[in-house]
């Protein structure tokens, strides 16, 4: 079985992925990472717990530059609760990274989201029929970047990426 490091991430990645204890990927990160690295669409379904966060969070991190401040990407979740767990799963993740990752939903004071927003978040998570982003540029990303992605948080629905 392929290391992490065997998969092609990046090293700051690689090293978050020490200190979380992650020894060897699953086999939907085994498969999903080298691909999205190389830029090809990917739609992985797996059950809950085998990875999927990782899978298609890790080459997300990788692509972000930390030298751009503006909005890279966009990744939608079904719910709050899935949100706040993939914002805390994707900020592990970038430990080593100067990368800005935000959850978005509802329930927070919007002023203070959208001021975070244009202060300039890498990377926002956000579940559905938030409004926050408003003019943001993070509001129509999710269909100009190279990579998206979509969790899905049960093992009927599959999580997405599109190029």
């Amino acid at each position: 079985m392929p290391s992490f490091r065997d998969l092609g991430l990046a090293e700051d990645i690689l090293a978050a992925l020490d200190e979380l204890g992650y020894t060897e990927p699953t086999p939907v990160q085994e498969q999903s990472i080298p691909e999205l690295l190389a830029g090809r669409d990917v739609i992985g379904q797996a059950q809950t717990g085998t990875g999927k966060t990782a899978a298609f969070g890790l080459p997300l991190l990788q692509y972000l530059d930390p030298e751009d401040q503006e909005t890279q990407a966009l990744v939608l979740t079904p719910t709050r609760e899935l949100c706040i767990q993939v914002t805390q799963a994707r900020r592990a993740y970038a430990e080593h990274l100067d990368v800005e990752v935000m959850a978005v939903f509802g329930g927070q004071a919007v002023r203070t989201q959208q001021s975070r927003l244009r202060q300039g978040a890498h990377l926002p998570v956000r579940s559905p029929n938030v409004a926050v982003l408003g003019d943001h540029p993070a509001a129509d990303r999710a269909t100009r970047g190279p990579l998206h992605v979509r969790p899905g948080d049960d093992p009927g629905d599959s999580a997405a990426a599109h190029g």
